[in-house]
């Protein structure tokens, strides 16, 4: 007979099941986690300040405090006695 039984049911729900708990591990051991956007935005800040930081990834204190000096001609702030960039020299 081709109608429908108990065992089928049991069959195809066993199956579904199956197929579900093996995507599941796969996707848990291999698989890619998910990462948000702000996350990916998060991590890139810190790999932009580390770059900019020269590699000195936490190093927050024990350096000196440099006094900045506004470039009258394009607005920028410079470290006391360094050259901006349009070329405007710093006293200091």
């Amino acid at each position: 007979m081709m109608g429908i039984s108990l065992g089928k049911l049991i069959f195809t729900l066993v199956v579904v099941v199956g197929v579900w708990t093996l995507f599941k591990a796969i996707a848990r051991r291999g698989g890619k986690t998910h990462v948000s956007p702000a996350q990916r935005a998060a991590r890139k800040a810190e790999e932009t300040v580390r770059a900019r930081m020269g590699g000195r990834g936490g190093d927050r204190g024990g350096g000196e405090a440099m006094d900045l000096v506004r470039c009258p001609s394009c607005g920028a702030f410079t470290a006391e006695g360094s050259t901006c960039q349009c070329g405007w020299k710093a006293p200091g």
